[in-house]
């Protein structure tokens, strides 16, 4: 009958299967935050590189733009 068991009854089945289910939603959980946390930190990190090197192309125009006043 463990096999018919509903999630949300209270009878423990053999062999301990939430203990196995909530520990393996918690690994997949935590996989999937160190994931999306690594896109966040590469993406601030690419805009920082981006912003610096357009930053740099238009100090380069502007002192261009002065020296030829």
């Amino acid at each position: 009958m463990i096999g018919n068991q509903a999630f949300w009854q209270t009878e423990k089945p053999e062999g301990g299967g939430y203990m196995a289910e909530i520990l393996g939603s918690i690994i997949s959980n935590l996989i999937k935050m160190v994931i999306l946390g690594a896109v966040a930190v590469v993406g601030v990190i690419c805009g920082r590189k981006f912003r610096d090197k357009k930053d740099a192309e238009k100090a380069a125009q502007s002192a261009a733009g002065d020296k030829q006043e």
